[in-house]
């Protein structure tokens, strides 16, 4: 049996992710969707053992699966996740999904402020101290980390402390989404078959419904990521054109 994960990052394209990849026939992902299941942040849960969990929300008798696995975005920022993740499935696949960090930044604002967590201005929020401002506890990660959940190659080498490097993936929203070349290209690395083609892959899954970002807010804080950024550039080998247009 072989699992893979979509552990993040929040506000990055990772529903999309989620449907490219349960569109095919060889693929099983928990569901509902949302709520994400988030079973690996639960140590109650995770003390009831691998079976139950793919008992919970697999079909593991259907032959036609290749894959089970899941989406939940918050793995990414919980050590304890990757490390229970890894004692269940440590041959898992972990995908990451990364968005231009300003970009994503000013979309979880728009979530934040959407679903009523966000009174601030955008400017105000991302100046304030996250660990200063009180939230629901129950939220699984800070919904005012703005700029930490950005700097992505922290998050990243809990993984990669982890699990082998073949096993590990990264895509760029700005390149993958609507690219059926990049999707065809991550079914090929999961050895499935890769002349699939998902329906509706042009279209975008779960966005916010937002007004325009501040351009000089947004450039002002791209400054903030410029060396995560180089890092994770460094670790994919290339340079990540698509987040470089504001230089």
């Amino acid at each position: 049996m072989k699992t893979l994960f979509i552990v993040g990052a929040q506000r990055s394209g990772t529903s999309y992710l989620y449907k490219i990849l349960d569109s095919h026939p060889s693929v099983e992902l928990a569901k509902p969707i949302r709520p994400e299941p988030k079973f690996f942040l639960k140590k109650k849960l995770c003390i009831l053992g691998k079976e139950y969990y793919l008992s919970r929300y697999f079909d593991t008798k259907n032959n036609k699966n290749v894959y089970f696995g899941e989406k939940s975005t918050s793995y990414i920022e919980r050590p304890e996740a990757a490390k229970r993740i890894y004692t269940f499935f440590p041959d898992a696949k972990i995908l990451f999904i990364l968005r231009e960090p300003a970009a994503r930044a000013w979309s979880n604002y728009i979530f934040s402020k959407n679903s009523g967590l966000e009174t601030k201005t955008f400017f105000e929020a991302i100046n304030s101290d996250p660990e200063k401002r009180e939230y629901d506890k129950n939220i699984s990660v800070n919904p005012f980390n703005y700029i930490n959940r950005g700097q992505y190659f922290g998050f990243i080498q809990t993984y990669t402390n982890l699990f082998k490097p073949e096993n590990i993936r990264i895509e760029i929203y700005e390149d993958f989404v609507g690219n059926l070349k990049s999707i065809q290209r991550l079914y090929d690395w999961l050895g499935l078959e890769s002349n699939f083609e998902p329906e509706n892959y042009f279209l975008p899954v779960n966005q916010s419904k937002s007004e325009e970002p501040p351009n000089d807010v947004c450039i002002e804080l791209s400054k903030k990521f410029e060396h995560s950024n180089l890092l994770i550039e460094e670790y994919l080998g290339r340079t990540i054109t698509s987040w470089r247009a504001k230089d």
